[in-house]
């Protein structure tokens, strides 16, 4: 299954760097968290907003300051293009309070604290959604964020920025991940068309991630969120060290926690060309994902 993923992101990281893309970003695009279809759909503009939160491993730094990191976390949106909730057109209810999208990731790069960070290909993002009460914050799940129905799966293609170590909220940070996986009856184009019928495709349909306000949080988050990242995910304990610090029970690697929001974007294939199909507000996280074991 791994070498199966890495060839995945081999063939999709080549199309990306070969081809000659303008960006495209899709507006007017539905979104339907219930799953029944384009006529139930809510209508987005532009964006799904965004608001994250990840724990932060990181190698001990070297002389400059540099260090390799391994980031995990959950994502939430309960509204889009600045407006709370999805509203149903047909019967004009609003899903805010009862259906949203969340998301898990596990990424992995390379950084400087307030410099510049790159991530690595190979991350994986794994978004659900549910018209039901979402428990997002809780211990179910993985924090909540993986109940309803995985309905996409994503591989990171490449993305880069920066973090703030102050806990002043101005990093910013962007990510490119190829859809792999793509459920019927969720995301439709401005005409209706179910966006997974081109999924999987070459050049691949795209989601972006970019975030705004990405900060170092300076307090711990609320449990049971570091835990929940532990045991679902396979991050290391959080210390609350950021990396070079060497006092008390830190050694010098670090491991934090880390907040962001902003929004997210869709776009698809332009023929010949990979689009740059979308810009999402999100710090997203490290490694392989690992599931939680019943």
């Amino acid at each position: 299954m791994l070498i199966k993923k890495l060839l995945v992101v081999a063939a999709f990281f080549g199309a990306l760097v070969a081809s000659s893309a303008n960006a495209a970003f899709l507006t007017n695009w539905y979104f339907n968290p219930a799953g029944t279809g384009f006529a139930g759909g809510t209508k987005i503009t532009e964006y799904l907003d965004i608001n994250l939160s990840s724990l932060v491993n990181t190698t001990v730094p070297n002389m400059a300051g540099a260090f390799s990191f391994s980031e995990y976390g959950t994502f939430f949106s309960a509204g889009h293009d600045g407006l709370p909730g999805y509203v149903n057109p047909v019967t004009m209810t609003n899903f805010l309070g009862a259906g949203q999208v969340t998301g898990v990731f596990s990424l992995s790069g390379t950084g400087v604290l307030s410099g510049a960070i790159a991530f690595a290909p190979g991350g994986t993002i794994d978004l659900w959604a549910s018209s039901a009460t979402q428990p997002y914050g809780t211990a179910a799940g993985i924090y909540g964020a993986d109940a309803g129905t995985n309905f996409a799966d994503l591989v990171v293609l490449a993305g880069g920025g920066s973090i703030d170590a102050t806990g002043v909220p101005n990093g910013q940070q962007t990510l490119i991940a190829a859809i792999t996986a793509l459920t019927a009856g969720y995301w439709f184009d401005s005409s209706g068309v179910d966006l997974s019928t081109i999924v999987p495709s070459l050049p691949p349909l795209l989601l972006g991630f970019t975030t705004v306000n990405a900060s170092v949080t300076t307090t711990e988050i609320a449990a049971p969120f570091n835990s929940e990242m532990v045991s679902g995910l396979g991050a290391s304990a959080y210390t609350g060290c950021l990396p070079g610090l060497v006092v008390g029970p830190c050694t010098g690697a670090g491991s934090f926690n880390l907040a962001a929001n902003g929004q997210q974007r869709l776009a698809v294939p332009e023929p010949g060309s990979v689009a740059l199909l979308g810009l999402v507000a999100i710090a997203v996280a490290g490694f392989s994902r690992r599931r939680r074991v019943a």
